[in-house]
């Protein structure tokens, strides 16, 4: 992008306005991802903002934050994206309370505030949130 937001080439911006920026913190691959505004640009430079402000963190001392912080940001591996209801090990066909009840146990199990398994944890979050659109 030149600084005025544009591409360098006389391509039109893409559809998708969102932008992402995927790091390895502290051994595990993350990912910031922002798509608030209507200009890659403008979604970049909040996500430079946020990057920022999280190193700020960690300049004044508050590094055990900025790793708690960084939980919500642990990026899905490409190949783990199953159907929901394989994840959730339920039917397809399940009802909501059969869903709810399938989604706490198995965060009861593999939240990360119980030492679980953080990758599992953000796939099973986002196989309720799958389940809740459909």
């Amino acid at each position: 992008m030149k600084l005025d937001g544009l591409p360098y080439s006389r391509q039109s911006e893409p559809k998708d306005q969102g932008a992402a920026v995927y790091f390895n913190y502290k051994n595990e691959q993350k990912v910031i991802a922002c798509d608030s505004f209507d200009r890659i640009a403008c979604n970049i430079w909040a996500i430079g903002l946020t990057i920022e402000a999280m190193r700020g963190m960690e300049r004044w001392g508050c590094s055990e934050i900025l790793t708690k912080a960084f939980t919500g940001f642990t990026a899905l591996p490409e190949n783990t994206r199953k159907n929901w209801w394989q994840i959730l090990n339920i039917n397809q066909n399940a009802t909501h309370d059969e869903i709810k009840t399938a989604y706490r146990k198995l965060v009861k199990i593999y939240h990360p505030d119980v030492y679980g398994n953080d990758t599992e944890f953000k796939k099973i979050k986002w196989a309720y949130e799958q389940s809740r659109k459909h």
